[in-house]
């Protein structure tokens, strides 16, 4: 039935009221009144749904789409532009790939169904890949003509892109019945004399005289509803019955043949011989409504279909105790449950391991407050099988409204994403171990190219490269050291047929300084079996290098060392042996004793670092006078063979805890190297100063003193200073007594200048 109404666009939103007041003047579909009845029915649908609908009407293909597809087209870009526009003016972008499905449902009446098709839009002011879930459907105008194509989607760009996939819902179709006109009847059953008002005659096909007959009446009702409507007349018009006329049929038009489905409310009038002298009514035409009816039936049951054939978990949780109405067969395999076990049974007695993890409280949340909750990758404990395992699931819930806008349950749409969070967790954990690996190791990472020679590099090589600023691989390769650029050309080319690279070389700084870098990486290969990249680290090897190097010039001084007092003590025990009442036998027994004296200072030199290295140098921590400590150590060092005097300053009275025998063993060496360094007959002073928690212990000389470049070098293992003098040692004391002070958990350090003297201290706890 045709009506000149645009009632289909009452309560229809945003688009509705943008619908109303636009001009269709100018298009050729013109009054919306005047749209065809078809069109209005679909566009009622569309704008009554809450879910994302799109239609292209007409042979122009124009557009129309509802409040909850206008989020679709962004912020800035298509709306509310393309409305009542033609499509291929509407989505020049993406008209190559809908022209063909929107083809193919025009032409063959088949419904398309697209998952996850990446079809880019124009919105928010640019072009966005989109990734869509959608079907079209063809929609028929009066005459059964295929006038249009309907489309139901939904966006899936963040399940595609990150796995994150959540379903736009599509709530239950609500539609709103328009009150129909009446048409009224009287008859008096005495007479027989049947009268109608003009509507009813005009429905049952009567002519328009004021009387007629209610055969005419009876012979308008369908066959299969005749008797059913006689056999009410008759009841009602009983005295004795107590039943009411109140009865849905159908009529046809004798001459149009058009079907009317009416409902008829009407009451009997009795006399006072209880005999029925009247009886009149009403007739309502509830044809439309009996159809939105029996569409609604039909779109609760493709609703389910929905539900049921959906991409995701989805159901629909019913009232204040979220009963389970519907739910799909992803559903139940997210909730480990068989559908007897949780269908029309409240969620959480159905799946009682779901309750306590809040979700309790966010389904309340959104059946009272109607607004919409969504999920990402939230955890929770779900049966798997026989145990309860942790699970990541990304859902929405979505408030579920009736025709009144009252919330009756909470649509539910969900998807595991339990292998995916899990592995990212594994590949982030993978990563943060292997950066802080690298920076642990002060490892320069870098991804060459050896076709474009561009490089991606790590803060840590920048630094080693000693630059701030972006560079490429050229300048790593102009700052090798010219003797050593071949070994990196021999490296590279070995490295293109083994696929791995290794090589060290010396890096000249642009203040001309000298450094080692070792490089070590892999070539990857392409399926041409050309190298494409270039993946490795780079480390700063100078202090190693140096490390060797000092080990190296220490092992050398200690075989010159060991066999100069060897030969000497061979020589002495020789000639003792070969003049056993020699006159000199003393004067090369002393000399013999020296040097096993030497001998047996560069073995417990050696011992001590090794303990050290080894991590074994054990402390034997009593209760000591630092008073005592300082006067054994200043009359052994005084018993010996130096001519210098000490001077001891401060109050050397206090108690400390310390291994007296190591605490002693630095003092020593700290005057032995004060005496070595000093004129033979100099004072060397040793000064005490009680600092709060801690006594400070000072070796002052006026010796040659030190270069001011190799203070910080100072305490470094096997580094000699004035190698090119006669002082003899080993380059260890220095170390070892640091290592015993920081033992303690003191500090020590030294200040000097060339040729005025050097000051040594250490710290040790009170």
């Amino acid at each position: 039935l045709q009506t000149k109404t645009t009632d289909f666009l009452k309560n229809a939103g945003k688009m509705g009221a943008l619908i109303r007041s636009k001009d269709w003047s100018k298009t050729s579909l013109g009054n919306p009144a005047e749209w065809p009845q078809s069109l209005k029915t679909t566009l009622s649908i569309i704008l009554h749904s809450k879910f994302p609908m799109f239609l292209w009407w007409g042979p122009e293909l124009l557009c129309f789409y509802n409040d909850a597809y206008r989020p679709s087209l962004g912020k800035e870009g298509k709306h509310p532009i393309i409305l009542g526009m033609q499509a291929e003016e509407a989505w020049p972008e993406i008209w190559e790939v809908i022209k063909p499905l929107i083809d193919q449902v025009l032409s063959t009446g088949e419904a398309t169904w697209s998952e996850d098709e990446l079809i880019p839009i124009y919105r928010n002011n640019k072009l966005e890949d989109v990734y869509w879930t959608f079907s079209y459907s063809p929609v028929y105008d009066e005459s059964d003509q295929r006038m249009g194509v309907f489309v139901t989607c939904y966006e899936t760009t963040e399940k595609v892109k990150i796995y994150k996939e959540t379903k736009e819902r599509e709530e239950q179709l609500h539609f709103t019945i328009e009150a129909a006109n009446l048409g009224t009847w009287d008859y008096n059953p005495l007479n027989n004399q049947f009268t109608a008002n003009t509507r009813f005659k005009q429905w049952f096909g009567i002519s328009a005289d004021g009387s007629m007959d209610l055969d005419l009446a009876l012979n308008a009702i369908i066959a299969d509803d005749r008797n059913r409507v006689i056999h009410s007349i008759q009841e009602v018009m009983d005295k004795n019955s107590i039943k009411q006329y109140d009865i849905i049929y159908t009529i046809q038009h004798p001459e149009t043949k058009e079907k009317r489905v009416v409902k008829a409310k009407g009451k009997a009038h009795f006399n006072e011989n209880n005999i029925a002298c009247r009886f009149n009514g009403t007739l309502e035409d509830i044809t439309e409504e009996i159809k939105v009816q029996e569409y609604i039936k039909e779109s609760e049951q493709n609703l389910r279909n929905l539900i049921e054939y959906a991409p995701v978990a989805m159901c629909i949780f019913k009232g204040p105790s979220y009963i389970v109405e519907i739910a799909n067969k992803k559903m139940m395999d997210l909730w480990g449950k068989k559908t007897e076990q949780v269908l029309n049974t409240p969620i959480f007695t159905g799946l009682p391991e779901s309750q306590f993890q809040g979700v309790e409280e966010l389904l309340k949340n959104v059946f009272e407050s109607g607004d919409r909750y969504v999920a990402h990758e939230r955890p929770i404990n779900l049966p798997r099988g026989e145990k309860i395992e942790t699970t990541y699931v990304n859902f929405v819930f979505e408030p579920l409204k009736d025709t009144d806008g009252k919330i009756t349950g909470i649509i539910a749409v969900a998807n595991e994403v339990t292998e995916l969070v899990l592995s990212r967790q594994k590949v982030e954990e993978a990563e943060e171990r292997a950066r802080m690996a690298v920076e642990a190791a002060n490892l320069g990472t870098f991804d060459f190219n050896p076709i474009t020679n561009e490089a991606v590099i790590s803060e840590q090589l920048k630094k080693i490269f000693n630059s701030n600023s972006h560079i490429n691989w050229n300048d790593f390769i102009n700052k090798i050291h010219p003797e050593d650029k071949i070994i990196r050309e021999v490296a590279f080319q070995e490295a293109l047929i083994s696929g791995k690279l290794f090589y060290e070389v010396r890096l000249i700084y642009s203040d001309q300084t000298i450094h080692w870098v070792r490089v070590q990486g892999k070539i990857l290969h392409n399926e041409r079996k050309e190298p494409f990249r270039v993946l490795g680290t780079l480390m700063d090897i100078s202090d190693i290098r140096e490390a060797h190097q000092l080990q190296e010039e220490f092992i050398a001084i200690a075989c010159h060392e060991l066999r100069n007092p060897l030969s000497t003590l061979n020589l002495s025990l020789e000639l003792i042996a070969s003049s056993p009442d020699h006159e000199d036998n003393p004067y090369y027994i002393d000399k013999a004793l020296l040097q096993i004296n030497r001998l047996m200072t560069m073995t417990n030199e050696l011992l001590n670092v090794s303990k050290i290295s080894s991590g074994f140098l054990d402390l034997k921590i009593e209760t000591c006078n630092i008073k005592t400590i300082i006067s054994e150590c200043t009359n052994s060092f005084l018993s010996g063979k130096t001519k210098n005097t000490v001077q001891v300053n401060g109050n050397t009275d206090i108690a400390v805890k310390a291994d007296k025998f190591r605490i002693e063993q630095v003092i020593i060496n700290l005057l032995s190297n004060a005496s070595k360094y000093s004129p033979s007959d100099s004072e060397i002073f040793i000064d005490i100063e009680r600092k709060e928690e801690f006594v400070k212990i000072s070796v002052r000389d006026n010796g040659i003193g030190i270069d001011q470049d190799q203070l910080p070098y100072v305490f470094k293992k096997y580094k000699r200073f004035n190698s090119s003098s006669k002082i003899n040692g080993y380059g260890m004391g220095l170390y070892i007594s640091e290592q015993i002070v920081q033992k303690h958990g003191g500090l020590i350090g030294v200040e000097s200048k060339k040729g005025k003297g050097s000051v040594f201290w250490f710290t040790i706890p009170v």
